[in-house]
């Protein structure tokens, strides 16, 4: 869970629109005596399964792939996954049908997190408390168990929950979480799974940038400002959500990585180009990330191309 959350709001902040918008989140490598071509998919962690397997150029060339690559190994899979999706079975890919927390989710308690009322003032803390209790219609215990949780976890339930009331974005969320689903699908047809990062590593970065005071704050004034104005910050999440869900992205090519993505995004980057291009030089690699590792001048397209590779979009249904 703590990946969803801040991977979404990775997204979410880094998403804008301009001349670097294509209607592609997949890409093929190829070029510098590569034998065999690779593949880069941006993933959107809060979509499911039936993005994937609805999309011939995404499903195709993960089929075709020798080794499939994530952001960290996913090994706590469920092996039925698979055959339910071979039957046209769904579910959602997070359990959103209420805003409490379930005891299930992986999301522990962070005790050195401050929790809302911490960080917003007494007028403004009263303020969401009732807002979030009408608008979502809240139990009391709902609502209890909600506020004991990161600012950073409310605006990605509430904005989960904005996705599922839009026809386009609702009908690609179905099934299994989308990076789970792809390395299920991996394993059950032989193929090899590798993380760039241990799930260890990733929750340190997490907890050494994400969970910062300064950044909770931010994301504390983001609830109240968003429970003031829905309507029209709605009306810009639907448009990252649909746009994604119709494979449109800004890459933004011609700018740096903010000043603020530095750990989440830049760091890891950085890291992962250790890593990747040995692996495509001996076999086909499909890399499954966040999309926006994609972008930017200093994301894996530009880099990748940078040491002579070919990265060129994949057109997509």
């Amino acid at each position: 869970m703590k990946k969803l959350i801040w991977a979404c709001l990775l997204l979410i902040h880094s998403a804008s629109f301009g001349q670097d918008t294509l209607n592609t989140i997949i890409w093929e490598v190829s070029g510098k005596n590569l034998t065999k071509p690779s593949y880069l998919f941006g993933t959107n962690h809060l979509y499911g399964s039936t993005m994937v397997y609805a999309n011939k150029a995404i499903i195709d060339n993960l089929s075709i792939s020798e080794l499939i690559v994530g952001e960290i190994p996913i090994t706590n899979t469920d092996s039925s996954a698979i055959a339910s999706q071979s039957n046209g079975e769904t579910s959602k890919a997070t359990n959103t049908d209420s805003l409490k927390p379930t005891s299930s989710s992986n999301m522990a308690l962070q005790p050195k997190v401050a929790k809302l009322k911490q960080l917003l003032s007494k007028r403004d803390y009263e303020y969401v408390v009732e807002k979030l209790k009408t608008t979502y219609q809240l139990t009391d215990e709902s609502l209890s168990s909600l506020l004991e949780y990161p600012s950073a976890y409310i605006i990605m339930i509430i904005y989960y929950k904005e996705m599922q009331n839009d026809t386009i974005v609702n009908a690609k969320m179905g099934g299994v979480q989308i990076d789970e689903y792809i390395q299920d699908y991996a394993r059950s047809n032989g193929k090899d799974v590798k993380g760039l990062e241990t799930p260890t590593v990733q929750d340190k970065l997490i907890q050494s940038d994400f969970f910062k005071k300064a950044k909770q704050k931010g994301f504390a004034k983001a609830v109240v400002e968003y429970l003031k104005n829905t309507e029209n910050i709605n009306e810009t999440i639907m448009k990252l959500s649909t746009d994604y869900a119709k494979h449109r992205y800004n890459y933004t090519f011609n700018k740096n990585i903010p000043k603020k993505d530095k750990v989440l995004l830049l760091a890891r980057n950085q890291s992962w180009m250790k890593q990747l291009p040995a692996m495509m030089d001996k076999q086909s690699t499909f890399v499954a990330v966040g999309l926006a590792h994609l972008g930017y001048k200093q994301g894996l397209i530009m880099e990748l191309r940078k040491l002579g590779y070919t990265v060129n979009p994949i057109a997509m249904d």
